[in-house]
């Protein structure tokens, strides 16, 4: 006989479960402030309420009536009646012990969620190759701005003298500085503000592309996950039969072809546990390298939600807008259009400005040089070049956008596929016909070995399959939104 204390007015029924059985030693402690103590715990519990209430709101399947069940005792009018008369300590130390216990729980959710998005987080401060390419983009950054900086300066010396008498020498010292023409050096600046932004742009691919493959590596993790859990009950499963048809075999109520039967059934679901704890293994480590080798936590078994848009044009517009690729090769565009001005630009006169000093037998004179350069050959067909450019970066980023187009629309009719095959697999489970009812027949002996493997391969196949899709809806999904990335 169990004995225990209710915390509400009512009849529960239920499986009663002892944790540990033993005596707890309980610390008393003399509240002064009962009011003040009482007022917290009405606080705590109004607060939790209403985050509980946004949670049933937001949650769904089995998630959603576990909350609701939360809310629906912490909600229960005995529970507050007696809060508010303040007669029972005891009750309202529960009530705060189940607030805690609730809050905690709620927390712990709202982190499961964020887990994936802190995972990518560190593995862009983290991630060895984004840390690479970012001193690669500095480098052409500094690059393209030499393209606009003066030429050196030149200092020269002739020293003369005549055949004849070789005292009388003449002395010339030239220093002069040449440049393009002014308004050449703003065109460049304009140009490489545009290179910038371009270079970030291609950047930006790029980080998303890894955080992409990130999230996909995460994705693969909960998978394996969840299928670890699946095996680990096929083979508590299998052990019990095992054990069990081991005795029967011995008392001659088995044959040996059942016996054997549950020994291999046995045999490969540890073999594939074992496949799957190495792929899981491998998986984490892959995390880590991408995390620049530093250890990641991640333990989520469960996938954000994910609902599946039912509008395609508003995604599409959606999308487009926000693809990285595009953007980068738009910047792309813009560059080479203003790489067509700077090389109009050019057609214009160099020029050069110095300094001259000539002494002869001792007097010197002094006087400015003053050059002009006209490009009539090394600026040749530089015009045509930055519009042939042009064109090809235009022609790139058509090609580019009918590819998302094609991608995306790809992508939209697999995750609906997908989609449809999950909501059939659920209407099928609820239908289906339980574990441990098939167990109990078996063990009752009305149904064969034969007959019970028959029904539970089933069974934990169509589970397996069910995991497949939503592992690849989850990737397809991931793929279309990876533009939030």
């Amino acid at each position: 006989m169990i004995r225990g204390k209710g915390v509400s007015i009512g009849i529960g029924f239920g499986n009663t479960i002892i944790l540990k059985n033993q005596e707890k030693q309980i610390e008393k402690k003399i509240v002064q402030d009962s009011k003040g103590e009482i007022d917290k715990v009405k606080k705590a519990l109004e607060e939790v309420t209403d985050e509980t209430q946004k949670i049933v709101n937001e949650a769904t399947g089995t998630e959603k009536e576990i909350m609701s069940a939360y809310l629906m005792i912490m909600q229960d009018s005995a529970l507050i009646e007696e809060t508010n008369k303040r007669k029972s300590m005891k009750r309202i130390i529960i009530i705060s012990s189940f607030a805690a216990t609730a809050l905690f729980t709620l927390t712990g959710g709202v982190q499961a969620q964020n887990s994936i998005e802190q995972v990518l987080k560190n593995i862009e401060t983290n991630n060895k190759e984004l840390q690479a390419n970012a001193q690669l983009i500095t480098s052409q950054k500094l690059e393209s701005k030499t393209d606009n900086n003066l030429p050196d300066p030149t200092l020269s010396y002739a020293h003369l003298w005549g055949a004849k008498d070789k005292n009388e020498t003449i002395g010339e010292l030239v220093v002069s500085q040449s440049f393009d023409f002014p308004s050449l050096y703003a065109t460049r600046n304009k140009l490489n503000r545009l290179k910038a932004g371009a270079y970030d742009s291609q950047a930006d691919v790029f980080r998303q592309d890894k955080l992409l493959q990130a999230k996909e590596v995460c994705l693969d993790i909960i998978m394996l996950r969840q299928q670890k859990q699946i095996l680990e009950e096929r083979l508590r499963n299998a052990e019990v039969l095992a054990e069990m048809y081991a005795k029967r075999l011995q008392t001659g109520d088995a044959n040996a072809l059942e016996t054997n039967k549950i020994n291999l059934e046995l045999l490969n679901v540890r073999t594939e546990a074992s496949l799957n704890e190495t792929a899981l293994r491998n998986k984490m480590q892959e995390l880590n390298t991408l995390n620049g080798n530093i250890p990641v936590v991640f333990e989520e078994s469960r996938y954000p939600l994910t609902p599946f848009p039912s509008d395609y044009q508003i995604l599409k517009s959606e999308v487009l807008s926000a693809d990285r690729t595009l953007m980068a090769l738009g910047n792309e565009s813009l560059v080479a259009r203003k790489q067509i001005a700077v090389n109009k630009s050019q057609w214009l006169p160099k020029l050069e400005l110095g300094y001259r000093r000539n002494t002869e037998t001792g007097t010197p004179f002094n006087g400015v040089v003053v050059g002009f350069s006209f490009p009539l050959f090394e600026n040749r067909n530089k015009v045509k070049i930055a519009k042939a450019q042009a064109l090809n970066i235009d022609l790139q980023k058509e090609n580019a956008t009918l590819q998302v187009e094609s991608e995306l629309s790809q992508l939209y009719r697999e995750a609906k596929a997908l989609h449809n095959s999950m909501e059939e697999y659920k209407k099928t489970f609820r239908s289906q016909q339980d574990l441990a009812l098939l167990k109990q027949a078996l063990t009752g002996g009305q149904i064969s070995m034969i007959e019970y493997f028959v029904e539970v391969s089933v069974i934990y196949q169509s589970h397996q399959n069910y995991l497949q899709l939503e592992n690849q809806y989850q990737k397809a999904m991931a793929r279309i939104y990876k533009s939030k990335l």
